[in-house]
Parts: C-alpha cells; sequence; structure tokens
C-alpha cells in the first residue's frame, strides 16, 4: 500500500492576527522612531569629537543634513520593519496544528539574519570612521586624520547610501515572495508607506545640534576676525612642533591669538612657556596668519620688533592657489611660506653691499601686479625657472624683493612663493646630484643652498642680544 505523502504549499492562505497585526505596526514605528532619534544624536555626537583648535568640524551642508538623515530614517523604518514581520509571523505552534511551520520560521529567520549580520558590519565600519575624525577635543594641537577630509561619502560615494537602503528592503521582502498571493503590490505599498515616514522623520529635530555647532563655529578665529589668507601656488606644510607661536592679523591691522587682542611689544614676542623671561629660539618659528589686505607697511612694523628682539624664523600661512580640501583642513593642518632664517636687512651698510652683488636677482612689482626682471615681464614659471638657474650657477647669490608703493600682504606673497619655488627647485637638483633622499631635502633645505631673500623697502634694524638693553627697549616700546 502506498504512503500517502503531504505536500507543503508555498501558496497556502497565511491568516493573520488582526490584533498581531496592530500591535506589531505600533511597536515597529516606536521602535524605528528611538532607533532613527538616537541614531542622528549618536552621529551629532561623533561630529562633537571633530572640533579641532580652530573650531573646525564635520560640517553638513543643507542638503547633505537631509541625505544623511534620510538615510538613517530609511535605516531605522527597514529595522521596524523586520520587527513587524517577527511579531507578526513569530507565533508558537499550536497543540493540534498538523502542518509544519515551515513559512513562518522562514520568514523570521531570514530577517534575524539580515538584520544582525547587517547592524553588525554596519556598526564597525561606523566607529573606525569616527575614530578617524575624532580630534583633540578643542586642544592646542590637531592629532587628527580628518579623514572626512578625503573621502566625502556625500560627493563621492552617495550611490552606495542609496543602494544600502534598496538591498535592505528588497531582502526583507524576499522571503515574502512565497507566501504573499499579492507580493508586489504589497512591496510597493511598505515601500511608498516607508518612504513617506521617512521623509517625515527627517524633518523632525529634537536636539538642535546645527545650532549649536553654528555657534561653537563663531570663535573660529578667522570668521571672528574675518581673516582670508592668501593663495600661492607654492606652499610647504607648517609642523606644528616647530611652531612655538600664532599670530593673527587683520586687514585693519590688529593683532590677535587664538583667544584675545594683543597689545604691546611684549604680548607679541614672548610665549607663555617664556614665563618673563627672554631666550633663544632657536629653529623655532612664529607662524604669522594675515590677512591678505593687511597694508605691507604694517608687516614691516611687526617683522622689525620680531627680529630686532628675537631669534624667531617667520612662517606665513596661506591657501593653496587650487585649493584640494576645505579651507577649515588648511587653518588646521597649515601650509605657508617659510621666510628662511638668512632673512631681511641687518642695517643700512649692508643693504648697499646687497644691491651690488654679483649674482643678485632682483624681482620687482609695477603698478599692474607684473612681475619684471631687468625691466621685463615674464610668466611666473619663466621667472621660477631663471631663479632656479641662476642659483645653480652662482650658490652666492641674493635674491631683492622690490615691491609696488602702498603694496597689501598678497603682493608680498606673491612675489615670495616665487622666489622660494625658485630656490626649492634648485635644491632638489643639488640633492639630486648629491644623492640625497627626500627626507633630508625637506627636512634639511637650507644646509643644502642657503636661501637668501630680502625685502628692499623693508626698515633696517639691529638684532638686540644684551638682556638689560632689550628690557628697556621693550619698556620704550610700551610707553
Amino acid at each position: 500500500m502506498q504512503e500517502e505523502r503531504r505536500k507543503i504549499s508555498f501558496r497556502d492562505k497565511f491568516i493573520i492576527s488582526k490584533f498581531r497585526f496592530w500591535i506589531g505596526l505600533l511597536v515597529s514605528l516606536l521602535l524605528s522612531f528611538s532607533i532613527y532619534i538616537f541614531s542622528v544624536s549618536l552621529r551629532d555626537y561623533l561630529r562633537l569629537l571633530t572640533f579641532t583648535q580652530n573650531y573646525n568640524y564635520l560640517e553638513f551642508t543643507a542638503n547633505q543634513l537631509l541625505f544623511y538623515n534620510l538615510f538613517y530614517a530609511f535605516l531605522a523604518l527597514i529595522i521596524g520593519q523586520t520587527f513587524f514581520f517577527k511579531i507578526v509571523f513569530d507565533t508558537n505552534k499550536k497543540i493540534l496544528e498538523k502542518k509544519i511551520q515551515f513559512k513562518r520560521k522562514k520568514i523570521v529567520h531570514d530577517q534575524n539574519m539580515l538584520l544582525w549580520i547587517f547592524l553588525y558590519w554596519f556598526f564597525k565600519l561606523s566607529i573606525m570612521y569616527g575614530m578617524f575624525n575624532m580630534n583633540s577635543f578643542g586642544l592646542e594641537i590637531n592629532h587628527s586624520f580628518s579623514i572626512y577630509e578625503f573621502i566625502n561619502f556625500y560627493k563621492e560615494y552617495n550611490y552606495l547610501f542609496i543602494l544600502i537602503i534598496l538591498v535592505l528592503f528588497l531582502q526583507s521582502w524576499q522571503s515574502m515572495r512565497y507566501f504573499s498571493r499579492n507580493y508586489f503590490k504589497n512591496i510597493f505599498i511598505a515601500f511608498v508607506f516607508i518612504s513617506v515616514l521617512a521623509f517625515s522623520f527627517s524633518q523632525i529635530n529634537i536636539i538642535p545640534f546645527e545650532a549649536k555647532f553654528s555657534e561653537i563655529k563663531k570663535n573660529n578665529v578667522y570668521i571672528k576676525y574675518n581673516i582670508e589668507l592668501s593663495k600661492s601656488n607654492m606652499y610647504e606644510n607648517l609642523y606644528h612642533n616647530s611652531i612655538t607661536k600664532q599670530l593673527y592679523i587683520t586687514k585693519e591691522s590688529e593683532i590677535y591669538d587664538l583667544k584675545n587682542k594683543v597689545s604691546g611689544i611684549k604680548n607679541i614676542i614672548l610665549c607663555p612657556e617664556d614665563r618673563g623671561y627672554y631666550k633663544i629660539h632657536y629653529k623655532e618659528y612664529l607662524q604669522l596668519n594675515i590677512d591678505e589686505k593687511t597694508p605691507i607697511e604694517f608687516l614691516y612694523k611687526i617683522k622689525k620688533k620680531i627680529y630686532t628682539f628675537t631669534d624667531y624664523e617667520i612662517t606665513y600661512s596661506c591657501y593653496p592657489e587650487k585649493l584640494e580640501f576645505s579651507k577649515s583642513y588648511y587653518q588646521d593642518n597649515c601650509v605657508g611660506i617659510y621666510e628662511g632664517s638668512s632673512y631681511l636687512i641687518k642695517n643700512d651698510s649692508i643693504l648697499d653691499n646687497y644691491l651690488k652683488y654679483k649674482n643678485r636677482i632682483n624681482l620687482k612689482q609695477n603698478d599692474k601686479n607684473e612681475i619684471l626682471i631687468e625691466n621685463k615681464v615674464f610668466k611666473r614659471s619663466i621667472l621660477v625657472e631663471y631663479i632656479k638657474e641662476k642659483i645653480l650657477e652662482n650658490e652666492n647669490y641674493i635674491i631683492t624683493i622690490d615691491l609696488k608703493k602702498k603694496a597689501l600682504f598678497k603682493d608680498y606673497i606673491q612675489l615670495l612663493s616665487i622666489a622660494r619655488e625658485g630656490y626649492f627647485r634648485a635644491c632638489e637638483i643639488k640633492a639630486k646630484r648629491e644623492e640625497l633622499d627626500d627626507y633630508y631635502l625637506y627636512s634639511n633645505i637650507e644646509s643644502i643652498i642657503g636661501f637668501h631673500v630680502i625685502d628692499v623697502n623693508a626698515p633696517s634694524y639691529d638684532h638686540m642680544t644684551n638682556i638689560l638693553e632689550m628690557h628697556e627697549a621693550l619698556n620704550e616700546n610700551e610707553k
């Protein structure tokens, strides 16, 4: 006698309890909203840890903020939908029920696997990305990688977020296609419902993080004092471990540090670490962040005091001519131009000797902002090549900078960057000839060839080394 076997039908009618349906819908909505609020709050708390010493942070535009809010809203609702399916279908087996609960168990199993595997993967990547963006919590030095400057998910990989949502949503309905008689209709209704809720969630702002971030951002010294740095085709990294002090100079000829306005020569040249004593700042740099429209005459006054009373070497912050990253990045990871350890005129008699140098390279700026050598206008690339060849021809050289009348700081940077670039290329060629590695080139460049440049319009000075004379001169300047 042949045994009769009962077939398992994947199209059997599914009876869903109305009580479980409405309870599941209510619980899933509350859970989705809670997950959304938790996700965006955690994201913004992590953004709070990205603030740097200049009060820059992982900043979002309005479109970026809406995009990421929508992503978290869709993600939260898909997770809520998963729990809805579990509540509706995960029932205990009835004692008298003869059918195998294969359909229900398969749905619940698929939802569990989908949810926890994705959350495990997403959580690990999010934590790793967040850690690479954490800064020094507003301390003096920024040690962060600021990886968000190198990887912009919104501009370069926004399609990944869209694909994640689509794949998660469709995968959550995959096991339902065997059991639902109106599969495509139900999936369309569910997607429209989730989309409407996602847009509603994305507009909810329980904790005003953006307003708080904007308030903190106002402490950025470049924004607070409206300082726009000059742009330069040639720039070098200004390393924090070499920078002893930073000053910020506005186009109104006012000087600030990170917190307050600086008044008096003592406050300009002395550092907190000096504790009132004058010391030699060997290979220590004073970084000047100067607005591009600052009159050059004011800079001359500041430089004279610095070179007279200290042994600082001066560096100037600037932005690259072609920005690879945001301006905030260059404010925290400064680039600029070193003025060189042998810059400026000691006194008027030495100036005459400089002007009579056999290998003198004179960069002159006319009123049209054109750069001349021997009364001929040349393009920047030709000027750089000319300076390189002249230095390699005779290393006993001098570069003189002659600015137009009523010049601004950006004019000075333009000429200084040309001189520095030509000098740097000459050092590169000599380093290759002597088989010096790149590390030596970048860290000891002035031991390869000295950088000799002066501004013929800058005032002369006499460097003071006697402590008593220096103290009297400082007190005289304070009066």
